[in-house]
């Protein structure tokens, strides 16, 4: 891919991290020293893509899906992952019709902590596809188109390419030559057009809860990987989709066999390390863990994970150092807002705990674990009437066991959302 010389965003940008290595008692860790200035943040939500067959509704979610794992890539972006743009745009209740519409945008924004949000459409006529692309300041609510490519289906990932150039260059990012070959391996994701297609319909059937579209995604993956023997993200999303049903021998033999064929791939490295996290395996966790920040640094829940392997071994000054730069990479981070809030409780540091818990419920209205904590917290401090109006919050929203929980003398639940992300 030829990337067309540009200046960087900023100077500041130059050195958006440093790694320095520390020794702790059962591993070492990396920690990030503070760059000059904050990264820059954005999102990519799913195409429209009106009127349009099942077939190529599958391939606007796997443009969306190209797009972030590429440009996730890039040193100078911190792209939010696709799962959590998901679940912001399910919170909300967006249909598509209304999560493209500006001010229904900027919404999704605001949630997601990112200063840019892309949006377009995905048109088809005749043997030709369209591709066009809208980019929205969160801050101002402005928005502008930025591009279009078109081309034919068969050429899908040189769009997407092409689509990466443009947004890269609408912040004034350049890549060195191995930047650009790993961003691209992101990209072509298979030389077998079938296998891509049954990828591309294997996402769309997983982002169902329903274990029926679960299980027919798994199938669909196999069909892929029947076609393609090395699709590597095609192994990686049937590990997720293991993890999500705690098959950790399928899981671990997929993650196995993607790694064999993508050994750098930072974001798979993440994954083996969630999984043995929330197998117990703590140790090994921040093996891969450490490996995973190394090589994506601006991956925040990779972060967020092994501030969660800290606190299981009783490190409190580690953990709070990842979770502190999981929120400096994005603000917004729900699970990372619960997980350092469960650290300060833990420590009895009270205010710092209900600070973040205060942000995780305005980030996320309609979920009851922050008002849960919140309540626990509360109870500790011996402050009944705030610990009352926190619980019959949480019961509202469906935490149902909370409905009739009377405040008692100190003593709190675990409240920690359980979730690695």
């Amino acid at each position: 891919m030829a990337l067309k010389l540009m200046t960087l965003r900023s100077n500041a940008m130059k050195s958006l991290f440093r790694t320095l290595i520390v020794s702790s008692v059962l591993s070492f860790s990396l920690i990030m020293a503070a760059p000059a200035s904050d990264p820059l943040r954005i999102g990519i939500i799913p195409l429209s893509c009106p009127s349009c067959s099942e077939q190529l509704q599958a391939f606007a979610l796997g443009t969306q899906d190209n797009l972030i794992d590429g440009l996730a890539r890039v040193p100078d972006l911190v792209v939010v992952d696709r799962t959590r743009v998901g679940e912001v745009i399910k919170e909300l209740a967006f249909q598509e019709s209304a999560y493209t519409q500006a001010d229904s945008a900027v919404k999704v924004g605001e949630m997601l902590g990112v200063e840019y949000l892309y949006t377009g459409s995905l048109q088809q006529s005749g043997n030709e596809i369209r591709i066009l692309v809208q980019q929205l300041k969160v801050e101002s609510g402005e928005s502008k188109p930025l591009g279009k490519v078109t081309g034919s289906l068969d050429k899908l990932f040189a769009l997407q390419d092409q689509l990466v150039d443009q947004i890269l260059g609408a912040h004034g990012v350049k890549l060195d030559p191995a930047q650009q070959q790993a961003m691209m391996a992101q990209i072509q994701l298979t030389a077998q057009p079938a296998a891509y297609e049954a990828y591309v319909q294997a996402l769309n059937q997983q982002d169902s809860e329903s274990p029926d579209n679960q299980q027919m995604a798994l199938k669909t993956l196999d069909r892929a990987i029947a076609l393609d023997a090395n699709f590597a993200a095609a192994y990686r999303q049937r590990a997720l989709l293991h993890l999500r049903r705690k098959d950790f021998a399928r899981a671990r033999a997929d993650l196995e066999m993607a790694l064999k064929l993508n050994p750098n791939d930072g974001q798979l490295l993440y994954a083996r390390g969630r999984m043995r996290l929330e197998q117990g395996q703590i140790d090994a966790a921040i093996a891969d863990l450490n490996q995973a920040v190394r090589l994506q640094p601006a991956f925040a829940p990779a972060w967020n994970s092994r501030g969660m392997a800290k606190m299981a071994l009783k490190q409190p000054e580690m953990a709070r150092a990842d979770f502190d730069q999981a929120l400096r990479l994005e603000p917004a981070f729900y699970h990372a807002l619960l997980n350092r809030a469960d650290l300060a409780r833990q420590s009895q540091d009270y205010a710092s705990a209900i600070a973040d818990l205060e942000r995780a419920r305005k980030l996320r209205p309609r979920r009851p674990a922050a008002a849960a904590a919140r309540g626990d917290l509360f109870q500790a401090q011996g402050n009944c009437r705030e610990a009352m109006r926190s619980w019959e919050e949480a019961c509202r929203l469906g935490l149902r066991k909370l409905c009739r929980q009377r405040c008692q003398t100190p003593g709190q639940r675990q409240f920690r959302d359980k979730s690695p992300r």
